[in-house]
């Protein structure tokens, strides 16, 4: 079973946050499990190889949440010093090169310091219990935002199987998606892609993480059109009752109200 979330409305968002950081679209997070069906640490029983397609057979716990990225550029990325930020009842960070704890596997011929284009790199039991509802930043060393996940509303991790155990997501953030977990390889998007282009997927809902952006980037929208229909407007020479004319005495009849900053309520 897999359960798609299509989410065209980010589209607007990735739009906004290219334009805003170099690197949008190089670093991703690909895949994330909050509410884990398997042993995936390997606590025991497995194949010796914690965090793969293959779990093991102790106990089920927080210790078994892993989140995954991808280099989606064309170079080799060196991961030292950026940073991935969970927001939840128990807000954490983890800083790679730095923090301790978790575990790091990365796609053969990859390291930390040399991520290979098109690899993967997993952290597993990262730092604090995820929960299923959950904000997660990812960040350059510079402090750039590269990726942002938003599993609140409809789209959170929680899962009933291990057939929707992972939350993944299409590279450009068109959607999520529930489905079985895909440690260090590439998820379903092709065949949810075709699904989506087809009409067969979901009525697409602006997430509440992203209305923020929405609401800005419609107010920026306005804001060009009014600057437009200005200039478009005739100039007449001084003296005229045109828009260079001098002021008149009295003021204007319907002045503009000020109204509220970028789309959003004053007590916003």
């Amino acid at each position: 079973m897999i359960t798609l979330y299509c989410t065209p409305f980010r589209v607007i968002v990735l739009l906004f946050v290219v334009a805003a950081c170099a690197r949008a679209d190089t670093l991703r997070i690909t895949e994330i499990v909050t509410d884990p069906q398997g042993d995936h640490n390997e606590s025991s029983g497995g194949n010796g190889t914690p965090f793969d397609s293959t779990p093991g057979t102790g106990s089920i716990t927080s210790s078994d949440e892993f989140i995954e990225l991808r280099n989606f550029g064309g170079e080799l990325l060196d991961l030292s010093g950026h940073v991935l930020q969970f927001s939840d009842s128990t807000p954490s960070f983890y800083t790679f090169g730095t923090s301790t704890g978790g575990t790091l596997r990365f796609s053969t011929g990859s390291t930390l310091n040399a991520l290979q284009p098109g690899a993967f790199v997993l952290l597993g039991n990262p730092p604090g219990a995820l929960n299923n509802k959950i904000g997660v930043l990812l960040l350059d060393a510079n402090g750039d935002a590269l990726d942002q996940w938003d599993l609140v509303g409809d789209v959170t991790g929680n899962a009933t199987g291990t057939d929707d155990e992972a939350v993944l997501k299409a590279p450009y953030g068109e959607m999520y998606a529930h489905a079985t977990i895909t440690p260090l390889a590439e998820g379903p998007f092709p065949d949810l892609m075709a699904d989506v282009q087809s009409g067969e997927g979901p009525t697409p809902t602006p997430e509440p993480g992203t209305l923020w952006l929405l609401a800005l980037t419609g107010a920026a929208a306005a804001a060009a059109r009014r600057r437009k229909a200005r200039c478009a407007s005739p100039r007449t020479p001084s003296g005229s009752t045109g828009r260079h004319a001098p002021h008149p005495a009295a003021p204007a009849t319907h002045p503009e109200s000020p109204g509220p900053r970028f789309g959003l309520p004053e007590s916003a």
